[in-house]
């Protein structure tokens, strides 16, 4: 439920996101459920065709385990975001 409700706010959001991250940042542009199913698609594709596929999730794993919530909320709070709404 949380997930959902993360979404639904990101969507809200989003155009303001744009504006204060820049061109350079890609978080919140395609959906991640999205992103996920694209590499299960291709994977599954891989093995039917009988080629090798190996996934490296390291980084998105540092990626997520190292941004603090407080620093989260900092940061929307800069991109004049509130997170009440």
């Amino acid at each position: 439920m949380a997930h959902v409700i993360d979404t639904l706010w990101i969507q809200r959001k989003r155009g303001q996101l744009e504006v204060f991250a820049g061109p350079c940042q890609l978080g919140g542009v395609s959906g991640a459920v999205l992103l996920v199913l694209a590499v299960v698609v291709l994977a599954q594709a891989r093995k039917y065709f009988g080629i090798s596929t190996f996934l490296v999730t390291l980084d998105l794993k540092w990626a997520f385990d190292m941004a603090p919530l407080d620093c989260m909320k900092l940061a929307c709070m800069e991109a004049g975001l509130s997170l009440e709404s």
